[in-house]
């Protein structure tokens, strides 16, 4: 008789190791002692066998070109002799039955010397590599039990059906007695045939009841083989919605019936018991645990785990006591090469939650029958005991409540069955809390990039309907990690869900997509506010299932000091927005070296913590700029995913994005000015002055170059990011310094003229009419600087160029400029009738010099006295600039800062932002509180 294979085996196997071996000089000899497979057709000599498990195929097929030998994944090549005959051996396999074919010039056939058996939804080869404990399973001279051949019609679904049943020795000399019933189901690709030839279940159980080590029991095996419900989308979730609700109607009103009507069984549900192997695992864990009242015995092997017994299957294990009356035992196993501490794990939750639990993992195999074998063995002794199970669960502990969770972070990796602390030494849980789905581990050696802590994306937990966990009540700040790595997703638009975060949508979700490729980090951080105990998130799949790496939960004043409960967008509200510059490390939430900052990832957690809470607009430092954005010439020369991250950031959490910046004479790669025409000779002393102003020395572009590159730059970026930023610095620093020039001697001025900055402000109107385009300079708390502003702006107003508002930078020190000249230069920005927009402000703690990057400390800072000094002085310069912005509120309607803490300052060594390197709020925030609190 012929029996099938687990597609699931196939899967798991090729795509670890779906190769073609080539032959190796230095691969050592083979053991010469191999003998015919034990499962071979009558006299045939190949496939055969040695002892260190390689199995050697033979086949005469003299018109072939090539002819591989494919078992375990892999392809061996074979060779032929001169009689037209190939031979070829694989490595060693490990113990027990394995499936193969031959690859005759390309086309996969059965080796003709094996007995066939049904695997892989179809009639193949298999070949027997003997175990060092076959001994439980060898044809023995004790009583033997009979395998039945049945034949019924089920009205449960209108059909003819086909089983077998295991009867034991015995069964037939005494027709009073009533036996206990198992319904062992196969795997994926296989069928009904498949216990009774591959699995050998019949010698397995004549063998064990006749040692005494198991009661006697019926074994029914059916064809478990199941078709997608109807609406279920091809390359949708797997298994879909309602996948095993077929078979279950079968079982349920068509298979138990005909059993308990044609066999003298126990037809109650303390002798009823389900189990089954891979797929048939997990209809196993689907149907048995919502049936409770029909199953007392549940085994699953290679099929997953039931899951958190707080929250699974609708949380039906959640009261032990209760659970354990119907249920007396729960067995779930696996081969040592698949994921035993999956299974250790959630083991040691049903252990402790008080049910009745055993785990068996079987050495040194992987997703294969000798597993399957042997945990039958080891499940069958289990099976109907009169006495309590010596290995039971111990008595159910009390669980930990909502209040018992961490109060400040709760850290969850999906898929891990084990804690873990990160390089920061920070502890992640093992998973909980999912309801649905099943987990999977990925190979360890899997590159991810993007994260330092790529072990939190080597596990995943897929296919859910929903995650939640108790947690006390306020407000936190979730982030939700994601990486594609299943090697059946090929590309954008192949895992498509959707997902509920506490009532934020996110729709149209394609990991893929969001972190640019596969095995790429990518997380998601929102604010949510937990008001009843519980934080949750429901899925929804679109296309394939919804996956999920880790979540976590970190309270605001986790990070941020519970001193600082004033908000400074709060504070202001209804006056001006208050914003923020943030750097690349914010954006993608990840810990990389990015505008002269160097974070780990839990203070870039921290400082993404504080921005949330803060402030309700955004800038990138670098991002946007021309160098970053733009490195190389052409449409293909853009790197965009930095700016999508930034621009994506803003807009996920409802901001006022700003893009900074189109046009400066800073941060331009050289190939925006390179050209054919020959540069001014600039005077040898005045080289270095030369290179230091102007960069770019070689051969320039002509007017009509430079203007085409400008347009194709901003109609590229603006376009891209239309409707999703509200603002944009059209033209950077374009002022200049000194001497009675309006603008800056730059390249821009000297290739295409005065009129740059009006072609700039035209395309990026023309790229997106409805946002709004601000000219920006720094030191405009300088009259004289301040006068040419006012001179060019008002120009350009003569010219009706679309310039919408002034932005400021307000780069000033704890001395200077004074509350009065703050004013006047508010006052004569206003007199343009233009927004005014503070949109770089930072108050370095030096008492001079108004762009220097380091603290005054010429002072004895004995006992502290320095630093508090500095830090009042710069407090009070914040109050008083903070005071002039409210005096001219019609006019000031935003005020961005120029980073979120010291740490991330480009001044850092000045200490000029309102939080010092930890978030922790200076002195110069509560100043600015109270001028908010006291006006």
């Amino acid at each position: 008789m012929a029996a099938q294979r687990l597609p699931l085996i196939l899967i798991l196997a090729f795509s670890g190791a779906a190769m073609t071996a080539s032959a190796r000089a230095d691969s050592p000899a083979a053991a010469d002692d191999f003998q015919p497979s034990a499962i071979n057709q009558p006299g045939r000599e190949y496939p055969q066998v040695n002892s260190e498990g390689r199995v050697r195929a033979r086949i005469v097929a003299p018109e072939a070109n090539a002819v591989l030998l494919d078992i375990g994944g892999v392809k061996y090549p074979m060779t032929r002799d001169e009689g037209g005959a190939w031979t070829g051996d694989s490595e060693p396999q490990d113990e027990g039955f394995h499936y193969y074919q031959l690859v005759v010039d390309g086309a996969q056939v059965p080796d003709p010397g094996t007995t066939y058996f049904y695997g892989a939804g179809r009639w193949g080869s298999g070949v027997e590599v003997p175990a060092a404990d076959q001994d439980f399973y060898a044809l023995k001279d004790v009583p033997h039990g009979v395998i039945r051949e049945h034949y019924y019609y089920s009205q449960a679904d209108d059909s003819m059906r086909h089983c077998f049943v295991y009867a034991p020795p015995g069964y037939d000399a005494d027709a009073t007695k009533r036996y206990p019933v198992l319904y062992l189901q196969h795997g994926g690709g296989e069928n009904e045939y498949s216990w009774p030839h591959q699995g050998l279940v019949n010698l397995i159980m004549d063998n064990l009841i006749a040692k005494g080590e198991a009661v006697p029991f019926l074994i029914v095996m059916d064809n478990g083989t199941w078709k997608a419900p109807n609406g279920a989308r091809r390359g949708g979730a797997w298994p879909p919605a309602g996948w095993s609700d077929g078979f279950k109607k079968t079982l349920l009103e068509g298979v138990i019936p005909m059993i308990d009507a044609n066999y003298r069984t126990l037809a109650d549900q303390p002798n009823r018991a389900m189990a089954g192997l891979s797929m048939g695992g997990m209809q196993t864990n689907a149907i048995a645990m919502e049936n409770l009242d029909v199953f007392s015995h549940i085994g699953i092997f290679s099929g997953g785990t039931v899951g958190d017994p707080a929250s699974a299957h609708g949380g039906v294990m959640s009261d032990a006591e209760e659970f354990n009356a119907k249920v007396k035992l729960i067995f779930q196993s696996c081969g040592s090469k698949e994921r035993p501490e999956a299974l250790r794990a959630n083991h040691q939750q049903l252990r402790a939650a008080g049910l009745n639990s055993v785990c068996y993992i079987s050495p040194n195999t992987a997703h294969e029958w000798q597993t399957w074998r042997r945990s039958l063995k080891e499940f069958a002794q289990l099976l109907f005991q009169d006495e309590p199970l010596e290995n039971a669960a111990p008595s159910p502990q009390p669980k930990p409540t909502g209040s018992d969770q961490a109060a400040e972070a709760l850290r969850i990796n999906a898929g891990a069955y084990q804690p873990f602390a990160d390089s920061a030494g920070v502890v992640w849980l093992a998973e909980e809390g999912f309801d649905g789905g099943a987990t999977i581990d990925r190979n360890p050696s899997t590159k991810i990039e993007g994260s330092e802590k790529p072990q939190l994306y080597r596990s995943e937990h897929y296919a859910m309907n929903s995650f939640s966990v108790k947690i006390p009540n306020g407000r936190y700040v979730a982030t939700l990690h994601f990486a594609e790595t299943f090697e059946g997703i090929h590309g954008p638009g192949e895992r498509v869900f959707s997902f509920n975060v506490q009532g934020r949508v996110f729709k149209d979700f394609d990991i893929w997509v969001k972190a640019g490729g596969p095995n790429r980090a990518y997380v998601e951080t929102t604010p949510v506010d937990v008001t009843d105990g519980q934080f949750r998130i429901d899925f929804a799949s679109q296309v394939e299932n919804p996956a999920i790496n880790a979540i976590e939960l970190v309270r605001e004043d986790a990070s941020v000091s519970q001193e600082a409960d004033s908000v400074l967008k709060d504070a202001y509200a209804g006056d001006f927005l208050i914003g923020v510059a943030i750097n690349r490390t914010i954006a993608t939430d990840t810990a990389v070296r990015a505008d002269n900052v160097n974070r780990t990832l839990d203070q870039v957690r921290g400082d993404t913590v504080l921005v949330l809470k803060q402030f309700n607009s955004v800038s990138p430092e670098n991002d946007l700029k021309w160098a970053l954005i733009h490195p190389h010439p052409g449409p293909d020369g853009y790197d965009w995913a930095p700016a999508d991250a930034f621009v994506e950031f803003g807009n996920r959490h409802n901001m006022y994005v700003v893009g900074h910046t189109l046009v400066w004479h800073s941060q331009t790669p050289d190939w925006v000015f390179a050209g054919t025409i020959p540069p001014p000779e600039p005077a040898v002393a005045a080289a270095d002055s030369f290179r230091r102003r102007f960069g770019y020395q070689g051969p320039r572009a002509s007017r009509d170059e430079l203007l085409q590159r400008m347009h194709d730059h901003i109609h590229a970026v603006v376009g891209r990011y239309k409707g999703k930023v509200q603002a944009w610095d059209v033209v950077n620093e374009a002022i200049s310094d000194g001497g009675d020039e309006v603008l800056r001697n730059s390249l821009w001025k000297q290739i295409v003229g005065d009129d740059f900055i009006a072609k700039a402000f035209q395309f990026a109107h023309e790229a997106d009419p409805d946002a709004l385009l601000r000219y920006n300079d720094y030191g405009l708390e300088n009259p004289a600087k301040r006068a040419k502003l006012i001179k060019l702006i008002k120009s350009l107003q003569e010219q009706d160029v679309p310039v919408m508002a002034i932005g400021t930078q307000t780069h000033i020190s704890a001395s200077s400029p004074t509350y009065e000249e703050m004013d006047q230069a508010l006052t004569e920005l206003a007199s343009l009738g233009l927004p005014i927009h503070v949109t770089e402000l930072d108050v370095n703690t030096a008492q001079e010099g108004q762009r220097r990057t380091t603290a005054d400390l010429s002072e004895d800072v004995s006992g502290g006295g320095l630093v508090d000094r500095a830090l009042e002085r710069q407090a009070q310069q914040y109050a008083n600039v903070f005071k002039t912005f409210l005096s001219h509120k019609d006019s000031v309607k935003l005020v961005t800062f120029w980073g979120a803490n010291d740490g991330v300052s480009w001044r850092a060594n000045g200490k000029p932002l309102l939080f010092d390197r930890e978030n922790q709020p200076k002195p110069a925030f509560e100043a600015v509180i109270r001028v908010a609190e006291e006006r």
